[in-house]
C-alpha cells in the first residue's frame, strides 16, 4: 500500500530487499546509512532529500520472507517503530550539524542536485513524517479502544450532538477532507491492503510503544529485535491484544445484557450504536488475535506446521446457527420488557403513558 500510494511521487520508499539501486547515487550517499535499525529507511530518506526520485514495480519479479507468527511481526514492527524513531533523531541531529568542509566533488554533488530539484519537497516533508511519527500515531487506536469500551459499558455516546447541524460540523466536514486526502494518496491501492493497514494500526501499538521507548533510552531494552521471517512464536506483546480482545468481547455481551435489564428496551439507538462501536474494534484486533490463540492452542514445533497459521479456524455453520438462535431469543425477550410492551400498544396510547405505568404486576 505504501508503495503502491508513493510510486506516483517518485518516494517509494526503500524497504531493504528486492531493490536496485544505481551505483553513483548509492557512492554520493556514501553507501548504505547505519547507525539505525532500519538503515533501509534511513537511506532512502537520504536519496530523496538528495533529490533523486525512486519508482515501485508493482510486480511479483523476487520472492521474499514474510513473518509467519504473530509473535515475529510483532517484534519485527517493534525494530521498525525503534528506527523509526532513531531516524528522527538523526535527522534532527543533522540539522545542527554543518559540513562545512569543501572540495570539488561536494561542489559538483551540490551543483547536480540543484539542478535536479524536483517540485516534491511538500510531499516529501509529509512522507518524512508519516515514516518517523507512526508509532506515536498509532496510540490513538487505543483511545478508540477505550471510549468503545466506556460506550458499551455506559451506553451514553462519547459525544452527543443537539442538532444535525452541530453533527455536519463535527464530523462530516472532517471525515470529508480526510478521506479525500486519503484516497488521493492510496489511489490503486486494493481495498485488501488498505483493510490491513487499519488493523495494523489497532493491533501492533504495544510493539511501537516498546520500539519508541528502547530508541529514546539507549540502555534500555525490553525486548529483542526481530527479523524479518524469524520463527520465534510467542512473546509477551500479544498478550495485551488477547486482552483488550476479551474486553470487548465481555463488554458487547455486557451491553446485550443490560439493554433487556437495565435499560428496559429503552433507547436502543444508544446501545446498538455501541455494540457497533465494539464490534468494530474487535474486528479490527481479531486477525491478529485469532493467529496468537492458534499458536497457543497448537502443539506442534515445526516451522513447516505454523507457517500456514491463518488464526483459530471457527466453525461457521455452528456459529451461523447459534447466532440466529440468540438473536430470536434476544428480540423474543425484548417484547416483555417496559418499553416492548409499550411499542405493542396503540401509537395514541402508547404517547401518553409514562414507562413508570408499567410494573411487575402487568
Amino acid at each position: 500500500a505504501i508503495g503502491t500510494g508513493r510510486d506516483g511521487f517518485g518516494l517509494t520508499p526503500f524497504a531493504g530487499t528486492n531493490c536496485l539501486w544505481r551505483r553513483e547515487v548509492l557512492e554520493e550517499l556514501g553507501g548504505i546509512i547505519y547507525g539505525s535499525v532500519t538503515e533501509d529507511t534511513l537511506t532512502s530518506n537520504k536519496c530523496h532529500a538528495s533529490g533523486y526520485i525512486s519508482k515501485y514495480a508493482c510486480e511479483d519479479l523476487a520472492w521474499g520472507e514474510a513473518p509467519v507468527t504473530a509473535a515475529a511481526a510483532m517484534l519485527q514492527r517493534l525494530r521498525w517503530a525503534k528506527g523509526a524513531v532513531q531516524n528522527g533523531i538523526f535527522a534532527f541531529r543533522d540539522l545542527k550539524r554543518k559540513d562545512k568542509s569543501e572540495n570539488e566533488l561536494k561542489e559538483f554533488l551540490s551543483f547536480r542536485r540543484q539542478s535536479r530539484s524536483p517540485h516534491n519537497r511538500f510531499v516529501r516533508l509529509m512522507f518524512w513524517l508519516d515514516s518517523t511519527m507512526y508509532p506515536i500515531l498509532g496510540i490513538g487506536a487505543y483511545f478508540y479502544v477505550f471510549v468503545a469500551m466506556y460506550y458499551l459499558i455506559s451506553s451514553q455516546p462519547p459525544i452527543a450532538p443537539e442538532s444535525i447541524i452541530n453533527l455536519s460540523g463535527a464530523f462530516i466536514s472532517y471525515y470529508a477532507v480526510r478521506y479525500m486526502v486519503f484516497f488521493v494518496a492510496y489511489w490503486g491501492v486494493s481495498q485488501v491492503d488498505l483493510l490491513r493497514a487499519m488493523e495494523t494500526w489497532f493491533t501492533y501499538v504495544i510493539p511501537h510503544l516498546v520500539g519508541m521507548y528502547e530508541a529514546l533510552n539507549p540502555n534500555a531494552k525490553l525486548s529483542w529485535v526481530q527479523n524479518t521471517g524469524e520463527g520465534i512464536r510467542k512473546h509477551w506483546t500479544e498478550w495485551v491484544n488477547i486482552f483488550i480482545a476479551f474486553l470487548l468481547i465481555a463488554g458487547i455481551a455486557f451491553r446485550l445484557v443490560a439493554f433487556l435489564t437495565i435499560d428496559g428496551g429503552c433507547r436502543p439507538w444508544n446501545s446498538f450504536g455501541a455494540l457497533f462501536f465494539g464490534i468494530f474494534a474487535l474486528a479490527m484486533i481479531w486477525p491478529m488475535v485469532s493467529m496468537s490463540i492458534n499458536e497457543r492452542l497448537n502443539s506442534a514445533k515445526s516451522a513447516e506446521k505454523y507457517r500456514d497459521n491463518k488464526g483459530v479456524k471457527l466453525p461457521v455453520a455452528p456459529l451461523m446457527a447459534f447466532f440466529t438462535i440468540a438473536g430470536v431469543m434476544f428480540l423474543a425477550s425484548w417484547v416483555d420488557v417496559p418499553c416492548g410492551r409499550q411499542s405493542r400498544l396503540p401509537l395514541n396510547l402508547a404517547n401518553g403513558i409514562d414507562e413508570s405505568f408499567f410494573t411487575e404486576d402487568t
